[in-house]
């Protein structure tokens, strides 16, 4: 019984059972917890490397954010939280004038994946060994 529970324990949440999962709207960009890359038109500028998708990532006790900014080309951003799980769609906000950002979080970053769409719906860039780093600091 100690073996079948220890192997469901190290197997990933499908991507619906995160009960930690949340996407932020603009609502929630004057929180600094949840916007902590850039929190002005000029910040934001700044921080945007010319990437399509920029971002850093806090790591708190139950839960990783991911916050971060991302170009023109991109118009769908999704995150995976496991192999297999359907993609949640990260809203992308325009607070300030120049780029977009976003934040959202999870239980976990070990088997996540964020994905960037361009508009005809093709992957532009993907990140998953960035995220499972983030979770393992």
């Amino acid at each position: 019984a100690a073996t079948a529970v220890a192997f469901f324990a190290v197997q990933p949440l499908p991507a619906g059972a995160d009960p930690t999962f949340k996407a932020y709207a603009l609502d929630d960009v004057a929180n600094p917890r949840y916007f902590f890359v850039c929190r002005s038109a000029v910040e934001c500028t700044s921080y945007d490397s010319g990437a399509p998708v920029t971002f850093g990532t806090r790591t708190e006790k139950t839960k990783v954010r991911v916050n971060g900014v991302v170009s023109a080309e991109v118009a769908r951003l999704e995150y995976h939280s496991a192999p297999g799980g359907a993609p949640r769609v990260i809203p992308l906000l325009s607070p300030y004038p120049g780029p977009r950002v976003f934040s959202f979080r999870s239980a976990t970053m070990v088997h996540g994946r964020l994905v960037a769409y361009d508009a005809g719906g093709h992957p532009i860039v993907t990140f998953d060994d960035e995220l499972a780093a983030a979770f393992a600091r």
